[in-house]
């Protein structure tokens, strides 16, 4: 039997967006036109903590602020800003 591998235990700690089936509609009216968007919501914070059914985001203190549902979940991103920052930390420590 395989053993599960845990994915989800790498992204703690990290500044992550949690991109989820929510979507959020957008509309804009012009006159006689009328545009609609539909973008998922998504949540940026640190990836705090997560059990079988949610994902806890918060900020950097360890303040919960916002409690994802896991079956709501498309994707969980490293937040790209976190990473060139950290690539920024590191060539100044080089140099």
């Amino acid at each position: 039997m395989k053993k599960k591998v845990d994915h989800v235990a790498s992204f703690l700690g990290q500044k992550v967006n949690v991109v989820t089936k929510i979507m959020l509609e957008e509309s804009q009216t012009e006159g006689e036109t009328s545009v609609s968007n539909n973008q998922p919501m998504v949540f940026a914070g640190v990836f705090i903590d997560y059990d079988d059914t949610f994902y806890f985001v918060g900020d950097e203190t360890g303040e919960i602020k916002q409690i994802i549902t896991r079956s709501d979940v498309i994707a969980l991103q490293i937040d790209p800003d976190s990473v060139e920052s950290e690539d920024q930390e590191i060539d100044k420590n080089l140099n």
